[in-house]
């Protein structure tokens, strides 16, 4: 199987916004964060199992802050890895509190009633403003897109991984949960020779499981973090199809 999963996080590349590092704090410490290095066999077959897990776990709770424009968006919902879906309450200083719903091919979004500290469920079934995605243009439906599609029901091939370049960025804990980082393959063909961190578009901080914690998605010059939990009894039903 190719590898080509991992390439949704590479329209992100062209995008020119700075991101930002809000959500839970790492303990570790940067100053002395290893050197990156090529994955090994056995790091290669956990990476290979991290879109399955997060499939396998269902819902998951997410964090992060998306820097669009000058504006700096929070989201604070879950993500329902079997139905690839997103739903979240979106905060910023110069916007009216917003829930937002969103797939690989939709984003929808509705003003959130007042008062509300987070997103409410079950979900509304009314008053939404849906329109296709558009990654190459908009750093929020870019960075959703790429929430959404961190998950498939299957394990990737570890032995792809490895050749195109994914790796090892070291041990850290997050919020008491040991896990390793990793930098996905920046291609889904075989590397020619060294492979720089920055040269992917995506960071992935994974238990021992394979299950991910964190996501590091690039957007443009910098990055925005996710941060995954556990979201027990959670469960959001797939978006009627959007009308063109």
């Amino acid at each position: 199987m190719r590898a080509r999963r991992w390439l949704v996080v590479l329209a992100l590349l062209v995008l020119g916004a700075a991101g930002c590092r809000d959500g839970a704090e790492s303990t570790g410490d940067a100053s002395r964060a290893p050197e990156p290095r090529p994955v090994t066999a056995g790091e290669a077959q956990v990476l290979a199992t991290t879109m399955f897990r997060n499939y396998d776990a269902g819902s998951r709770s997410l964090r992060t802050t998306v820097p669009v424009g000058e504006q700096r968006v929070r989201l604070q919902g879950w993500v329902d890895y079997r139905t690839h879906t997103g739903y979240a309450l979106a905060t910023g200083a110069d916007f009216a509190p917003q829930l937002v719903r969103w797939n690989l091919r939709q984003v929808g979004l509705t003003p959130a009633p007042a008062g509300t500290t987070d997103a409410p469920l079950p979900m509304p079934k009314v008053g939404w403003q849906t329109r296709p995605v558009d990654t190459e243009r908009s750093v929020l439906d870019a960075v959703l897109v790429v929430i959404a599609g961190l998950a498939q029901d299957r394990p990737e091939n570890p032995l792809l991984l490895a050749q195109n370049g994914a790796l090892w960025l070291g041990g850290d804990e997050l919020n008491g949960d040991e896990v390793t980082g990793y930098a996905a393959p920046p291609s889904d063909e075989q590397a020619e020779g060294p492979v720089n961190s920055d040269d992917s578009g995506l960071r992935l901080w994974v238990d021992d499981t394979g299950l991910a914690h964190r996501a590091q998605v690039r957007t443009g010059d910098d990055w925005a973090q996710v941060d995954l939990g556990d979201a027990d009894g959670v469960s959001l039903p797939r978006l009627p199809a959007v009308q063109r």
